[in-house]
């Protein structure tokens, strides 16, 4: 019986982390009006942004965690055979409502650290260095760097570059197809 908890406990905890780190990025990049759909997410890539979202909950909520592990604590202790009874003996329930209960809190984390991260990011974005691929052919811009272009990710087929409006409040998202073009985010000499 042990080891299916375990297993399923194990199982739970990945499910979280991934569903977290897919939430953080989906905010993120809802900022920038870009959907998830549109980028070539990897699972690593998923995987390691779930912890920023995770950091980010516990760094600003971490007394709200501490005051509530001490209430729950003392509730269990004082009264944990009247009304916790029932989950000493289903293991099953106990996980079930901790995972639940997680699922509330990895999601807003996200929200919230994902739309802030992404907010904060804005004007921090490197300019976009742009190259040509050998036997590209002929290309309407010249390589370099455009200062009036940030850029925000590349994927596979397409670059997204982000391009403030004059008065510097709004942006445009482009989507520049990647066919004959290098993209770096690193500054050219």
């Amino acid at each position: 019986m042990n080891e299916k908890i375990l297993a399923t406990t194990v199982s739970l905890v990945v499910a979280l982390v991934y569903f977290t780190g897919f939430c953080y990025l989906y905010f993120y990049y809802l900022v920038f009006g870009i959907t998830p759909i549109e980028l070539d997410l990897s699972v690593q890539y998923v995987f390691v942004h779930a912890f920023p979202a995770l950091w980010y909950f516990v760094m600003n909520y971490y007394i709200a965690i501490l005051i509530s592990f001490l209430i729950l604590s003392f509730a269990v202790f004082l009264f944990r055979k009247r009304f916790f009874g029932f989950l000493e003996k289903s293991s099953t329930i106990t996980i079930c409502i901790i995972f639940i209960f997680s699922i509330i809190g990895s999601y807003n984390a996200a929200l919230y650290s994902g739309r802030n991260n992404a907010k904060s990011s804005l004007r921090r974005l490197p300019p976009l260095v742009v190259t040509f691929k050998s036997g590209a052919g002929e290309a309407n811009m010249p390589p370099g760097t455009f200062e009036d272009l940030r850029h925000i990710i590349t994927t596979k087929n397409t670059v997204f570059a982000l391009k403030f409006s004059g008065n510097g409040d709004d942006f445009w998202v482009i989507r520049i197809p990647s066919e004959g073009i290098a993209v770096s985010n690193e500054y050219m000499d």
